[in-house]
């Protein structure tokens, strides 16, 4: 199967939920992280509906709303860290902890980090594109056809 269209908007099942998302999104520019994608507006030709554009922050700090809150829609915010232990001091401060996502080459690393991250659930990727983790297993992912 060949994907030919991407999708740039996401459909949100309540108005409240946008206008969450795009307070937050918002409070990520005032507060000085980099947009790079997307951001408050809605998506062209999706006026009528709860639609949020997909966006990306970089230049995040762990103090920021957009670091601190969960935001349930199609928002990227990156935290750059200078070591493992920074790495792993921001992803545990939270306090939710729902899930964590870790991306390595390194599967000694992965093991390693993966066990200092509180998260009831999480995915690490490994270098080779169809494996990774799942709750401490490594599983195969689906092949596309």
């Amino acid at each position: 199967m060949t994907i030919k269209k991407a999708v740039y908007a996401l459909s949100l099942n309540t108005n409240r939920r946008p206008n969450k998302i795009i307070d937050l999104i918002n409070s990520g520019i005032e507060e000085g992280a980099t947009l790079v994608a997307g951001g408050p507006e809605k998506p062209n030709g999706l006026e009528k509906g709860y639609f949020v554009k997909p966006t990306i922050f970089t230049d995040v700090t762990n103090d920021m709303r957009i670091a601190k809150e969960e935001i349930f829609g199609p928002v990227l915010s990156i935290i750059p860290f200078e070591d493992e232990k920074e790495a792993i001091e921001i992803a545990n401060d939270t306090p939710y902890g729902l899930a964590a996502y870790l991306q390595t080459g390194d599967t000694e690393r992965a093991e390693r980090v993966s066990r200092q991250l509180r998260a009831g659930g999480g995915i690490m990727t490994l270098e080779e594109p169809r494996q990774g983790y799942f709750l401490g297993k490594i599983v195969k992912k689906a092949k596309r056809a």
